[in-house]
């Protein structure tokens, strides 16, 4: 790409420069992952503390996992809907469509059927942890929902999922920015902390104002 004589040094460089990447293969889903609708519970299954089987809930999934897990006492446990170390969870229903990462379940885990499994078939081109930072970018956030069922609950169905445009970049850059994004979420979770303890050093500090003149 040409750059003019009379652009100032900074944007021939920056134009110098971009005109030096490289585009980064773009795929449908799909191509790398199978997505299966999570388990329907059956009538008089309650989750609760115990039980043989962990059950992942739309609730307990944000941009990361909420512990420690419900369980329920299921007699066949379905195989086919087990969670696996590297699977994502990722919400088909309601208002929000965040994804989360599995690792390391403790026992035999599945998820509802509010949610739906992705499972990548070689992590060897498409890491696990970039995946689920893609899902939840707000650009792929915002495309999921002009695509998604406008019904009483928003719905998000598996189509949309199997047809999503991906970008798949090289492992290295997959692994950096996995990396970034976990950096990133460490620094969030240590300001909403502190927050929280600002918040509740605060309405300590008045409510004394209040007692005493």
């Amino acid at each position: 790409m040409a750059t003019s004589p009379l652009a100032p040094s900074g944007q021939a460089d920056g134009a110098r420069t971009r005109a030096s990447l490289r585009a980064t293969p773009i795929f449908s889903l799909s191509r790398f992952a199978d997505i299966q609708t999570g388990y329907h519970l059956k009538r008089g299954l309650q989750p609760g503390s115990h039980g043989n089987v962990a059950l992942v809930r739309g609730s307990d999934v944000s941009c990361a996992l909420a512990q420690p897990l419900a369980r329920v006492r299921m007699d066949a446990v379905p195989l086919h809907h087990l969670l696996q170390d590297g699977d994502l969870v990722f919400k088909i229903r309601g208002k929000n469509n965040p994804a989360a990462l599995i690792t390391a379940p403790q026992g035999p885990t599945i998820c509802t059927s509010t949610l739906a499994r992705i499972r990548i078939r070689d992590q060897a081109r498409l890491l696990p942890a970039y995946l689920t930072w893609l899902l939840n970018a707000p650009q792929t956030q915002a495309m999921l929902e002009q695509h998604s069922l406008l019904t009483r609950i928003r719905v998000v169905p598996a189509r949309v999922l199997q047809d999503l445009d991906i970008y798949v970049p090289s492992m290295a850059r997959q692994r950096q920015i996995a990396k970034a994004h976990a950096l990133n979420l460490q620094v969030i979770e240590k300001e909403n902390c502190l927050r929280e303890k600002n918040r509740v050093y605060a309405a300590e500090a008045l409510m004394r104002l209040a007692r005493f003149e």
